[in-house]
């Protein structure tokens, strides 16, 4: 026969901390991964080449494809996360340049969670 009915419990509740373990994992290399998709600002002079440097012809005063220039960053950011562990890693990471808001809050089991319209 199998094992006791603790075994298959205690085996139980280890694959289902691995899989939380993974979900969290995902949650926070897509919330880094989306972080970075945005425009760098400009070098300050440096000479990385990156695509934030002007090219040799790019006068300071050039507007950019589109005809506009693209607006400074400004601090906070707002950052909107999911679970409330993501949201307070988040919090520790990003310090006064982030104001984080978690959709669902602490002690609150995801997987029961249902969103209201206002949470949306």
């Amino acid at each position: 026969m199998g094992g006791s009915v603790s075994d298959v419990r205690s085996s139980r509740n280890t694959k289902m901390n691995i899989l939380r373990w993974a979900q969290v994992a995902a949650l926070i290399v897509t919330a880094a991964l989306l972080g970075a998709c945005g425009e760098s600002p400009p070098d300050q002079g440096g000479t990385s080449g990156g695509s934030g440097s002007r090219s040799s012809d790019e006068q300071p005063g050039d507007q950019h494809p589109g005809g506009e220039h693209p607006e400074p960053r400004r601090y906070p950011y707002k950052i909107t996360t999911t679970v409330g562990m993501v949201t307070d890693i988040v919090k520790q990471v990003a310090g006064d340049k982030a104001t984080v808001q978690g959709i669902i809050g602490e002690g609150v089991d995801p997987h029961l969670y249902r969103p209201t319209a206002g949470a949306v």
